[in-house]
């Protein structure tokens, strides 16, 4: 993943545009398929960048009736169905990892941030990574939550 000056406010476009190329690349045999980005931008692409690209991009839910009463106490967040991960496509991709560079005083230090896909044929188990150090957001109960909160 890399941008240009500017580029930071697309980060989920970049994002999407390349897991959907690594996508093209992961075999149809059964076996779980992990994508894993990287990112060494000056600028950390943020989490909420990946959130979009992976599960759509949030927005605020007002019910109403239809003759334009609205119930704003009913108002909730969810997600437009425009993210890589959904029901009808990309089910060969099991997760998407960010794998994220920072500066450390001595050496560059790395974090791994691992985004379960909750529609995949062949989903890749939550314990196969066991280090504390890999956050992971798991489909658990009909939503989606991080491992550490399940």
């Amino acid at each position: 993943m890399q941008g240009g000056f500017g580029g930071w406010s697309k980060d989920d476009f970049y994002i999407k545009a390349s897991v959907t190329k690594a996508y093209e690349q992961l075999p149809d045999d059964g076996r779980p398929s992990l994508v894993i980005l990287r990112s060494f931008q000056y600028l950390p692409v943020t989490h909420d960048s990946f959130l979009d690209a992976l599960f759509g991009h949030e927005v605020l839910s007002i019910p109403h009736d239809g003759r334009g009463t609205l119930y704003p106490d009913r108002a909730r967040n969810t997600r437009e169905p425009d993210g890589f991960f959904s029901p009808r496509n990309h089910k060969r991709c099991a997760a998407v990892g960010h794998l994220r560079a920072n500066r450390g005083e001595t050496a560059f230090e790395y974090a791994l941030t691992l985004y379960h896909n909750p529609y995949a044929r062949n989903p890749l188990d939550e314990d196969t990574f066991t280090l504390s150090d890999i956050r992971q957001l798991v489909p658990h109960g009909g939503q989606m939550r991080w491992l550490d909160d399940v």
